[in-house]
């Protein structure tokens, strides 16, 4: 997080949950005015995560995305993930909607993290009460976003790898309190050890802002998550759309998979009467040596496999001690399964999912291609033998 155009980036005060656009100038104004509702929707969504053994005042921000579920920064979840561990009953974490700072009987215990992303950079803490969530972008807005108005909705911190003066005339040394910085997206760019695709843009932050959605203007869809910045070279975030038709999060929020589409859990399964092991053993031991080789290793990471197949064909499915065992036994039963969902079957899913799971890694999918072509015929036999009973 850092400051990329001090000059021209303003940061606005939020009060009682509302603002002054005014306070922008003449290039923000304008649009904070016709986006006013979209940002007063978002400072609710809003919130301050913060930890009882922390040095710092706050960790970073969480923004709602579900009922009882906030998506924050994965540094951030990392760290409450650890300090969750061994304890019963105990609040160690917890988060603060409040524009400013309150006393601790206002806020929300932390109870879970759910998962810290691998690649998206991003953990979903699970939390006693919601607000109303913000939605992401769901078209992919990599070839459209530049030069687009966007806003981080956060809380920044006081941060030392920016310079004290004119982090005075921004920010006003006024800090961890719920701030408006209104900005210009660049692009998207490369970034980080993974090299990830990360959305670049100049608004005015600090370290404390790690978490905050990042809210286009003209939409009031979340087309970002702030992750980290340069001084004097850009900020930058998590694409928003990547986040909301990532399988490993998306059956977290709302219990659906982006693609393809789950199969309700109340429809009747299709027997299908002609065998269809798709797969030799060897195939299926080389699938799996594949999707384990991507960082599949837990078993928040197997259940992104599995999602849209029905809980209760997942209930029959064989268990095991290891996560990695567990993950090649289902692959092995779901290959001998002579049963279909929406006219896919079961192993469909999980390549699927598989793929993307990584959809910026086209070696991987490129690598999963083979086998998701030998199931091309499996659809057409499974409505054969549903017409058939």
């Amino acid at each position: 997080m850092a400051l990329v155009l001090p000059e021209k980036r303003p940061v606005l005060t939020i009060t009682n949950g509302d603002f002054a656009p005014e306070e922008a100038g003449d290039e923000f104004s304008p649009q904070l005015k016709k986006a006013r509702e979209h940002l007063r929707r978002a400072i609710r969504a809003v919130a301050r995560v913060e930890m009882a053994d922390s040095s710092a005042p706050f960790m970073g921000t969480a923004f709602a995305v579900g009922p009882n579920l906030y998506a924050t920064a994965s540094y951030v979840g990392e760290v409450i993930e650890k300090s969750l561990r061994g304890t019963e009953g105990e609040a160690v974490a917890w988060i603060d909607t409040n524009d400013t700072p309150t006393a601790r009987s206002s806020k929300s215990p932390i109870l879970r993290v759910h998962l810290v992303h691998p690649h998206w950079q991003v953990s979903f803490l699970e939390v006693e009460g919601t607000a109303q969530p913000l939605t992401f972008a769901t078209s992919d807005m990599r070839t459209e976003i530049q030069g687009r108005g966007i806003c981080v909705v956060g809380y920044p911190a006081m941060d030392v790898r920016n310079k004290p003066e004119e982090l005075q005339v921004v920010f006003g040394d006024i800090w961890g309190e719920k701030r408006l910085m209104p900005g210009i997206a660049r692009g998207m760019m490369m970034s980080g050890p993974e090299n990830t695709h990360m959305l670049e843009h100049d608004a005015s932050t600090t370290g404390g802002t790690g978490g905050a959605p990042l809210i286009d203007l003209a939409t009031g869809l979340v087309v970002g998550m702030q992750h980290s910045g340069s001084y004097l070279q850009g900020n930058f975030a998590v694409p928003g759309w990547e986040l909301r038709r990532d399988p490993q999060w998306s059956w977290l929020w709302c219990g659906e998979s982006a693609a393809p589409s789950a199969p309700a859990e109340s429809q009747t399964p299709q027997r299908i009467e002609t065998p269809m092991e798709v797969f030799s053993f060897d195939e299926i031991t080389e699938l799996n040596q594949i999707v384990v080789a991507s960082g599949v290793a837990t078993e928040d990471d197997i259940n992104a496999l599995f999602a849209g197949l029905p809980p209760g064909f997942l209930a029959m499915l064989p268990t095991a001690a290891k996560a990695g065992d567990r993950l090649r036994l289902g692959l092995i039963q779901m290959n001998r399964e002579q049963i279909a969902f929406n006219g896919r079957p079961p192993l469909y899913y999980v390549i699927r999912n598989a793929t993307l799971r990584r959809s910026f890694d086209a070696t991987y999918e490129k690598s999963l291609e083979p086998f998701l072509s030998k199931l091309k015929a499996a659809p057409a036999a499974a409505r054969r033998s549903a017409s058939k009973e």
